[in-house]
């Protein structure tokens, strides 16, 4: 998508900054926008409504729709990546690789910015992971640190690790932070349509191996809750197999567990805001965009206690926390949340950070 070039000035909430006029065009390389909504792709789309309200001239790349259903496209992603997004962004002042890694030649163009979520890739142990996205991860992260280009973090946790672990060090660094723009914005639409607390759980999960649903599952079905309160789970996309092999010795279990279909954004609201609790479990995390989601909508939750998600818990008094595995914590910790009341939240929703990042990569 373009958006023509003109003079603009742009207001955010809670502040009055305003964005100096630029001919100068940002392109965005958001290959699964049309495949899979969640996660990255629901980040860099609120880049992108940024990038909207702002004026600001840009373009966004999408896998093309006749490849959208053809099979293995973590290799056709990193193909798109390393060859097309980067002959296209010669055009463009700056371009953006939000997902991780980036194309290896794109270290010749002094516009390009990787964004970085998380450094899972590092660790030794990573089943489920294609060894192409790890090594292209590594690979052009380690690329980047030793061309000292652009590299911009989510958060400012991110940023205090990185900085720790001496990776990128003599990079110029950004802050590129969740905004929510587009969730807030349905959130307030629905706002009108008051829901109900029902009894049940909704477990924010994914396949990916990180996830740990099954030890997420091993603590559901040895909590008391279990007895009394049903689980729905999102993020499967359908998928009961990993369900049904972890609960197949409790099959009377796998009546009082659901396991949602895609939904739409507007059903996630709805079920975030129905939900007795919202429960986040992995091992590792870049950011809590669930937790995050869950605490604009009004929910309380209950989440593995590993870095990011302290941070969360930190600011907010409706997180509560247990260590992965230990099963009295996360009986104590669901206990407490289901007795306690909700209090209310106010969340950041960091679009000065991002004006100050655009303003720094489009005036310099």
């Amino acid at each position: 998508m373009y958006v023509a070039s003109a003079s603009y000035c742009f207001t955010f909430p809670n502040a009055m900054n305003t964005f100096p006029a630029t001919h100068k065009r940002v392109l965005i390389n958001n290959y699964y926008r049309n495949i899979s909504p969640r996660g990255v792709i629901a980040y860099v789309s609120d880049l992108e409504e940024f990038l909207d309200s702002a004026n600001i001239p840009h373009r966004v790349l999408t896998c093309p729709r006749f490849m959208e259903r053809w099979p293995k496209q973590g290799f056709w992603f990193h193909l798109f990546e390393q060859i097309y997004v980067p002959l296209i962004g010669l055009k463009y002042s700056v371009v953006i690789y939000p997902y991780n890694s980036a194309a290896l030649f794109s270290i010749f163009h002094s516009g390009s910015l990787l964004v970085v979520h998380d450094f899972i890739a590092y660790r030794r142990k990573l089943p489920g992971y294609g060894k192409l996205s790890v090594a292209l991860v590594r690979c052009t992260q380690r690329i980047y640190q030793l061309s000292r280009r652009n590299v911009a973090y989510i958060t400012k946790d991110i940023a205090r690790h990185a900085k720790f672990s001496g990776k990128f060090r003599h990079c110029k660094i950004y802050l590129l932070p969740n905004t929510f723009l587009r969730f807030r914005r349905r959130t307030e639409r629905a706002a009108s349509q008051v829901q109900d607390r029902s009894d049940f759980i909704l477990l924010c999960t994914g396949k990916a191996p990180t996830k740990d649903l099954a030890g997420a599952l091993r603590l559901y079905e040895t909590s008391e809750v279990a007895n009394n309160v049903k689980l729905v789970i999102l993020g499967l996309a359908g998928s009961t197999e990993l369900v049904d092999a972890t609960i197949r010795h409790q099959p009377t279990l796998r009546d009082s567990i659901t396991v949602l279909p895609i939904v739409s954004d507007d059903k996630v609201i709805e079920l975030y805001k129905s939900a007795s609790a919202v429960w986040v479990h992995s091992m590792s995390e870049g950011f809590g965009r669930n937790i995050a989601e869950a605490l604009i909508c009004g929910a309380k939750v209950v989440a593995s206690n590993i870095r990011p998600f302290r941070n969360q818990a930190r600011s907010s008094r409706n997180v509560y926390l247990y260590r992965n595995g230990n099963h009295a914590q996360f009986a104590s910790a669901l206990k407490h949340l289901l007795a306690s009341d909700y209090f209310p939240e106010n969340l950041d929703t960091s679009v000065e950070a991002l004006h100050k990042t655009f303003h720094d990569l489009l005036t310099k």
